[in-house]
């Protein structure tokens, strides 16, 4: 849980970490300026998509193995020819 202070003297709110005037509201820090200079920020939107790639390729990946495992595991299932079907599969009753 984060605690912000209000100091008396500059009316900033502080929390740790992070400085913040109270008049300022969402809109105005999504397009206030960067610290970043533009070919630090065009790295940064690169990792970032790239990380994000990464990791839906690895969720496409592993999910399968997942839900093979998970569905032989708690419900005795065999494999299923689409992962759809393990939706509509009925397991063990016992």
């Amino acid at each position: 849980m984060r605690v912000a202070l209000m100091t008396e003297q500059s009316g900033k709110i502080r929390s740790p970490g992070i400085t913040v005037r109270p008049e300022e509201n969402m809109a105005s820090r999504l397009f206030s300026d960067t610290d970043l200079a533009p070919e630090e920020l065009q790295r940064h939107i690169l990792s970032t998509y790239m990380n994000i790639r990464v990791g839906i390729a690895v969720i496409g990946i592993v999910f399968p193995f997942v839900l093979w495992l998970g569905g032989y595991v708690y419900a005795r299932l065999p494999l299923q020819g689409s992962m759809s079907a393990y939706y509509h599969a009925v397991g063990y009753e016992g």
